[in-house]
């Protein structure tokens, strides 16, 4: 069979949303409810033209609603409040808390710049299991003293050990508690020993460099590479460079920039290789020669390299040459430029992007403005703004107004539309008024001709009645449900009631409390899910609490008793509660164990229908390698309990109130207390 010989007409398929469409769908109406009495659908006909004419008005509405999202958020000033409209940006909703051992020194790293590399090891069980404590070995920088002893946390501030060690311990300390997960702990800290590494070598440079810079750089990027740890690139050459908004937003986002290269250990050595390729890679070098290079404290093997800095032009071991000239440099222009060089480098610092994504601009629009049907349609209606001639007949001017009466039903709602449309950023956001979701708008004689005329002042009262009388609960939920569902979240209100089968207008209020509260913190509930208490800080702050504690309390209807005395859910780690010889002793298993109070003497809590509930949300919100021990409190132990937790925090973890509270703990009757 021969092919056409012509191209085919593309038939582009029918916009559900375009006149034609409004119009077909409204003469088909029409031929179903009054097909046996209206059998004319020509334009002529004046029933097609009225449908015509509010088809095309329907098409304004349908124009304004396609405008771009943006637009319908900002305010009279061309801004979006993103935090009230429940939209995070990029980089508060994706980066997450540190989970990894990459994460924990990425963070330290990047808030205490007194180190230049800190290294993480797990200590294991007898039997190689997690405990979820860690080691810490800290390389000072070059500049800070370091009297190299190792001592744990509890002997952090001992008088064995200079101020800058005890400042660098706990700024370590300080750091990791503020962002540590469930279950985590430090062990010990060591800050590594050093000797020093005397660097020796002749170095060929291109003419028109200047030796001091090069030299400072040499001394740089040999000391940087003895020290390993982390290399930052700031965010914006990351993205200059092609790195995706993905891989900067993996991990915590932090001041220093993104990581463009990692070593988890500082160096015992340097061979001569690696001294050649580092310094062969520094711009304007065209040659090097490198010599035996000295250690001092030979003996010492057990501790790590770190980069001799001369105390005057004769022990600078690095030559520069130029044409086979040498060029000596003197200490204090290495100084000046290697300062320099310095402040280029840790400048990154402070070099945080705070707008990694750019964020959408919307345009100010008026949406409310409506414009009535009337003016589109012929003169010869006597609709429009010119009215009809003072000649027409009293019979043809009531047509007139019964006309008009009857396009108010169709500009009233039109006009509704275009008002709630302009309400979007309110119905959309945190701030939302829970008991309105419908919106109205008055229309005037500009807007429809002779309104006045054929509207009863009372109407409009009555029309407001009617829309205030609307069911906003369902609505109101709805519009929640979709801002939460955007962060992967949900709320079920099911659970919460507490009157049996029907819902009084007070709980339905507070449940919806609840979910405008869950979604005001839905970023830190989401992102810090697996975050523990910082134990470092005073307590009784809401803000510091775990994360599974802010997520139960939110989820559960605890949230709006958390600052009261009893009432509320309590979450404690064993781990924090161990004895000294806590691997030997015999008992409960410690690690990765958390127990979960809750008042059970409240009218909610003895359904036995909300403790399974509970114990389910406890079950889905808490990390997959925790165990939560749940109990269910009289008023009078969780009295008691707040007393014994209190007084272990005030006296710093001390480890006679640590075994009152686990003994407490550990001694309810798990068949009567448990579910």
């Amino acid at each position: 069979m021969a092919e056409a010989s012509y191209i085919p007409r593309h038939k582009r398929e029918a916009d559900a949303y375009s006149f034609e469409s409004f119009r077909g769908m409204g003469i088909a109406r029409v031929q179903e409810l009054a097909g046996n009495i209206w059998t004319d659908y020509n334009e002529h006909d004046p029933g097609v033209t009225i449908l015509e004419q509010i088809c095309y008005a329907l098409t304004d509405i349908v124009y304004r609603a396609e405008f771009p999202v943006p637009d319908f958020l900002v305010d009279n000033k061309g801004e979006i409040n993103w935090e009230r409209q429940g939209l995070l940006p990029a980089e508060t909703a994706f980066p997450a808390r540190p989970t990894t051992e990459l994460d924990y020194r990425k963070v330290i790293l990047d808030a205490v710049p007194e180190i230049e590399n800190v290294r993480i090891e797990a200590v294991p069980n007898q039997d190689g299991t997690p405990t979820g404590l860690y080691k810490f070995l800290l390389r000072p920088r070059a500049e800070t003293n370091d009297s190299g002893v190792q001592a744990p946390v509890s002997a952090q501030t001992s008088s064995g050990s200079g101020p800058e060690y005890r400042q660098i311990v706990e700024k370590v300390v300080s750091v990791f508690f503020r962002l540590r997960n469930l279950c985590e702990d430090i062990d010990s800290i060591v800050v590594e020993s050093a000797v020093d590494f005397k660097l020796n070598a002749e170095v060929e440079i291109q003419e028109g460099r200047d030796p001091a810079f090069i030299l400072a750089r040499i001394y740089q990027v040999c000391g940087i590479w003895l020290a390993g740890g982390i290399e930052f690139i700031s965010y914006e050459r990351a993205l200059s460079h092609g790195t995706s908004p993905e891989e900067i937003f993996r991990g915590p986002l932090v001041r220093s920039g993104m990581i463009a290269s990692s070593t988890s250990q500082s160096r015992k050595g340097f061979p001569p290789s690696d001294i050649y390729s580092l310094i062969k890679a520094i711009p304007g070098v065209e040659s090097v020669k490198t010599f035996p290079n000295e250690i001092d404290g030979q003996n010492a093997s057990d501790s790590v390299l770190r980069l001799y800095w001369p105390q005057n032009d004769d022990e600078i071991g690095v030559k520069i040459f130029c044409n086979r000239r040498a060029h000596k440099v003197s200490l204090h222009d290495l100084m000046m430029r290697f300062e320099e060089l310095k402040f280029a480098h840790h400048s990154m610092r402070s070099d945080r992007c705070d707008s990694i994504v750019s964020r959408p601009q919307g345009k100010v629009r008026d949406l409310r403005d409506y414009i009535s049907a009337q003016y589109h349609f012929p003169l010869i209606y006597g609709v429009g703004p010119r009215g009809v001639p003072e000649s027409a007949t009293p019979r043809e001017k009531a047509l007139v107004r019964q006309l008009k009466g009857y396009l108010l039903f169709f500009d009233q709602n039109m006009a509704d539309m275009l008002a709630t449309m302009d309400n979007l950023r309110q119905l959309y956001s945190t701030e939302i008024d829970k008991h309105k979701t419908y919106f109205s708008q008055l229309l005037s004689e500009d807007s429809f001709p002779g309104f006045e005329q054929v509207c009863d002042p009372d109407g409009v009262i009555r029309l407001q009645q009617l829309l205030d009388r609307q069911e906003y609960t369902d609505r109101t939920t709805r519009l929640l449900d979709y801002l939460l569902a955007l962060y992967g979240e949900s709320f079920r209100d099911e659970p919460l009631v507490q009157s049996g089968q029907n819902q009084s207008m007070e709980e339905m209020d507070a449940i919806l409390d609840d979910r405008i509260a869950y979604l005001k913190k839905v970023a830190s509930i989401t992102r810090d899910r697996a975050a523990a208490t910082d134990y470092l800080q005073p307590p009784g702050d809401q803000a510091n609490r775990s994360g599974i504690e802010a997520k139960l309390s939110h989820l559960l209807g605890f949230e709006k008793h958390y600052i009261s005395t009893e009432e509320g859910v309590r979450v404690i780690e064993y781990i924090l509660l161990r004895p000294v010889n806590w691997k030997e002793r015999r008992g409960p298993t410690l690690q990765f164990r958390i127990c979960v109070l809750f008042p059970g003497w409240m009218h909610r809590c003895k359904d036995p229908n909300f403790r399974r509930y509970a114990a389910e949300t406890v079950d889905s919100c808490c990390p997959a390698h925790i165990y939560a021990d749940i109990h269910w409190l009289t008023r009078d132990q969780m009295v008691r309990f707040d007393d014994l937790y209190r007084q272990w925090w005030l006296s710093h973890r001390e480890q006679t109130k640590a075994d009152e509270l686990l003994e407490f703990l550990t001694g309810f009757d798990k068949k009567e207390q448990s579910i």
